[in-house]
């Protein structure tokens, strides 16, 4: 009999161990995937427009800001590692999108700091975004087809685009 009953424990560990690893590998397969569809090159096109704003923030005189903008150069008085693969999309009612190779890296909103002579906005990550690029106040400094983005309150980098 005590033979019997050390087969059952043997068996009811290796019961546990493989529903353990089971229930194991399972979690993982729920782990986010970072590149899902949701963050790909389309993303920006399925942000609400009302999602922040129900109409436009900025005056007539900057809606040139709205477009595709390609970074091509970074003014720094330090070293840094940049990425000209990055663009940064503007849309009506307060929307930003920053992408990298065709895949979204961060979104959100941005908000009028300054407006008139000059226009300052602030970039406020949307709460499904990383915070990539966001939380700050940028000077904006809008050509035909260039744009400079620039932190006006402290010493950063000055950020060049090209119109797309």
């Amino acid at each position: 009999m005590s033979v019997l009953v050390f087969n059952n424990k043997k068996m009811i560990m290796k019961t546990t161990l493989f529903f353990s690893i089971i229930l194991f590998i399972g979690f993982l397969s729920c782990k986010k995937d970072s590149n899902s569809t949701v963050f790909g090159s389309n993303f920006i096109d399925t942000v609400s427009t009302k999602r922040y704003y129900t109409s436009d923030i900025i005056q007539p005189k900057f809606s040139g800001l709205y477009n595709n903008w390609k970074l091509i150069h970074t003014y720094c008085s330090y070293a840094t590692i940049v990425d000209y693969s990055e663009n940064f999309i503007f849309k009506p009612n307060g929307i930003y999108c920053i992408t990298r190779n065709d895949t979204t890296i961060g979104f959100g909103q941005f908000n009028i700091v300054k407006q008139d002579s000059e226009l300052i906005i602030h970039f406020t990550p949307d709460k499904l975004s990383g915070a990539f690029f966001g939380n700050s106040n940028e000077q904006v400094n809008l050509g035909k087809d260039t744009l400079f983005l620039s932190g006006p309150y402290r010493v950063s980098c000055t950020y060049e685009f090209i119109k797309q």
